[in-house]
C-alpha cells in the first residue's frame, strides 16, 4: 500500500522489496474491490475502508484516463 499517494505497488521482488514504483491499473481495481468486500462482508474495520478510499482516490485522480475517439 502506498500510504502517501494511494494505490498499491505491484512490482515486488521475492523478498518484498519494490522492484519499481509503477502501479498496474488492473491491480488497483482488484485491491479496491478486495478492501471493499472485506469492509462490507467481514466486519467494518476502519483500516479496510481507509485503504479502499485511498485506492479509489488514486484511481480517480492520479491515473490517466483513456478516451474513445
Amino acid at each position: 500500500m502506498d500510504r502517501e499517494f494511494g494505490g498499491v505497488f505491484t512490482l515486488l521482488r521475492d523478498d518484498g522489496t519494490r522492484q519499481s514504483d509503477d502501479k498496474v491499473m488492473w491491480s488497483q481495481g482488484r485491491v479496491l474491490w478486495v478492501y471493499s468486500v472485506l469492509y462490507n462482508e467481514l466486519g467494518r474495520d476502519p483500516q479496510w475502508l481507509e485503504f479502499a478510499h485511498k485506492t479509489a482516490h488514486f484511481i480517480l485522480v492520479c491515473c490517466p484516463r483513456n478516451t474513445v475517439t
